[in-house]
């Protein structure tokens, strides 16, 4: 099980993100547009890629540039608890000048964002909304974390 945002990150994934993104970015989007043609589906659970209300949080006083509208270039689905049955948080990736910016997820409520400038391992910073507010703490970027229960509760 993947327990953190340098998990998500790591090795060749890491570095070949962007490479690979751009390699095959019309023939991966055509095949998911197929797919979801077909079963009706767009994303695993049915999930979109999760709006979040960047101006009514607090990540612009830690430096996290504001990354509304942005189309993620790598997602992700986990087990990070046993509440839920299934692979129910969505980890998305956004790429944001050098770096990139990740969020986690469930019923598309944000309770995790990780933020890397340079697009490097290690990342460089970590923030957890512990209770739905909107209001992120900094946290460990290696820490095993389960989502809080205001997320699928």
């Amino acid at each position: 099980m993947s327990n953190s945002f340098t998990d998500f990150m790591s090795g060749a994934n890491y570095a070949g993100t962007v490479y690979e993104q751009s390699k095959y970015a019309s023939r991966g989007l055509a095949a998911v547009a197929g797919l979801a043609a077909i079963t009706g589906v767009n994303s695993a659970l049915g999930q979109e890629a999760q709006p979040i209300a960047y101006k009514d949080t607090n990540l612009s006083s830690y430096g996290v540039p504001n990354f509304e509208g942005i189309t993620p270039y790598k997602t992700k689905f986990l087990d990070r608890t046993d509440a839920v049955p299934g692979n129910e948080t969505r980890r998305d990736a956004f790429k944001v000048g050098y770096g990139f910016v990740a969020t986690m997820s469930i019923d598309d409520k944000v309770y995790e964002v990780g933020y890397d400038r340079d697009g490097k391992r290690p990342l460089d910073f970590a923030f957890r909304d512990e209770n739905g507010s909107g209001y992120f703490e900094r946290v460990s970027t290696t820490a095993s974390s389960k989502p809080p229960k205001w997320t699928y509760e």
